[in-house]
């Protein structure tokens, strides 16, 4: 026989669950509200800089591109608002060109103070706004991704700074957001370099080529084998014979820059030579006359600057027409023209304060410091501290040593003061012999060495067995 129980719920109980269900359900609503809500707003209208970074010389105007995308790739919205923010301490707004779309540009694109702080930045201090509104939904009616307008700054000052972009209108109504990212602005310094390669050309005869690699400091002297002049007052790098021609080419592009941008010293015969200039090959139809070389004593090295005027991204120097016989030619000492350094982080590795090479025996101990200097540079990077010893090669962790190629640490590159890697360890028991430590960081942070993005610092050490 089975037995059953009947339970009776009083009235009150009854009335409990009642409300618990009531507010239960009212909590289920406004959850799923807010998750249809958010999942509204996972499609985003994209603005990005392209590049995402620019180095720049002070007092140089630069020019990058503002895109535009749709996370799900829908391109029939009603139009987006953006604002380009920038600190006008730094940054003078030069112009807007290239607008797409200018049909459906809700009025002109114009500067204006921000003084609501859109960007929460409070480095930032005027915006260029720009929008485009289609009422019929049909913007931008094209294959996105897509470039709204080109944008044009020149950078006042020798600072390191960013453009960030808010939206003032979306297409909410639609279910979209805004997504975007800042453009970083390194301020380089302007150097300048010396010509890298030469090519000089006998009238009649097949060019002959010299190489004296690039470099921030003027070539030594004579070091030409066939013309070589050992003079106090200048430093040889070439000479061209009656109706030749030298042509140099830099490795990195001349920048226009405020002031000289292009340097000859020349000494020679008082005759005179036309200067050319190139900007994309040295094909005959890119040359560009730049000017002509003045009369120059030849017991005297002159000094002559060319200006580029518009042209930028210079890459070869031509200079031609000299007069004068095999003994009397025209002597050019040296050719250099301005270049953009950019900036890279600096590192530092210590032994016992001292940057080396030291001596210690075996009743000594050792303290390794490290310092860093990112420059503003916040890529993200290996950071890398390695010994080659007696040994073999190891490479630090916050494990351990280990003989596997391991950066000590991955992450964003940052200002870091002097830090003790390794504080006073006792030496005794280490083999004598050179020890080499190194410190660097690399920005192609993948776990691995890549050497051309990588800048690293070394210091010697000797242990001896006294």
């Amino acid at each position: 026989m089975i037995y059953t129980r009947s339970v009776r719920v009083s009235t009150p109980r009854k009335l409990h669950n009642s409300i618990f269900k009531k507010y239960l359900g009212m909590l289920l609503g406004l959850f799923l509200a807010f998750i249809s809500f958010a999942n509204a707003y996972t499609k985003d209208q994209i603005i990005t800089p392209e590049p995402s970074s620019i180095s720049v010389a002070p007092g140089s105007e630069f020019t990058f591109s503002v895109k535009y995308d749709v996370s799900d790739g829908n391109n029939m919205l009603t139009g987006i608002g953006i604002r380009v923010h920038y600190d006008s301490s730094i940054l003078e707004f030069v112009e807007v060109s290239n607008v797409f779309d200018e049909n459906h540009l809700a009025g002109a694109i114009y500067c204006e103070d921000d003084t609501e702080d859109w960007d929460d930045d409070d480095n930032t201090d005027k915006f260029v706004l720009a929008c485009w509104f289609d009422l019929g939904g049909n913007w931008p009616g094209e294959e996105l991704p897509l470039t709204l307008f080109d944008i044009t700054f020149k950078l006042k000052e020798p600072v390191n700074t960013s453009i960030n972009f808010t939206a003032s209108d979306t297409a909410s109504g639609s279910g979209y957001g805004f997504e975007s990212q800042p453009l970083n602005i390194i301020s380089g310094q302007s150097q300048l370099i010396y010509a890298n390669s030469y090519t000089y050309t006998p009238s009649g005869q097949p060019p002959r080529y010299w190489e004296v690699g690039v470099t921030t400091k003027p070539p030594p002297r004579g070091v030409h084998p066939e013309y070589a002049l050992d003079r106090p007052d200048g430093l040889l790098t070439g000479w061209a014979p009656e109706k030749g021609e030298i042509i140099l080419g830099f490795p990195s592009p001349l920048k226009n820059v405020d002031g000289d941008d292009l340097i000859i010293w020349h000494f020679g015969k008082p005759e005179v030579a036309d200067v050319y200039i190139s900007t994309q090959s040295k094909d005959p139809s890119d040359w560009q006359l730049l000017g002509t070389l003045s009369e120059s004593p030849f017991d005297n090295v002159k000094k002559e600057t060319f200006d580029f005027g518009t042209l930028d991204d210079v890459y070869y120097v031509k200079i031609e027409k000299f007069a004068g016989g095999y003994h009397t030619g025209h002597f050019i000492d040296a050719v250099a023209g301005y270049a953009l350094g950019i900036a890279t982080p600096e590192v530092d590795i210590k032994a016992n304060g001292q940057d080396g090479p030291i001596t210690l025996n075996q009743s000594d101990t050792l303290t390794i410091t490290v310092s860093l200097d990112n420059n503003g540079i916040t890529d993200n990077a290996d950071f890398w501290l390695a010994a080659d010893t007696p040994f073999g090669l190891y490479f630090f962790t916050f494990d351990g040593w280990t003989d596997a190629w391991v950066p000590g640490y991955q992450g964003q590159l940052c200002y870091l003061d002097p830090y003790e890697v390794i504080a006073d360890m006792p030496i005794s028991g280490l083999p004598a012999g050179p020890y080499t430590i190194y410190f660097g960081v690399d920005t192609v942070m993948d776990g691995n060495v890549t050497w051309d993005k990588a800048v690293y610092d070394t210091v010697e050490v000797n242990i001896t067995s006294e």
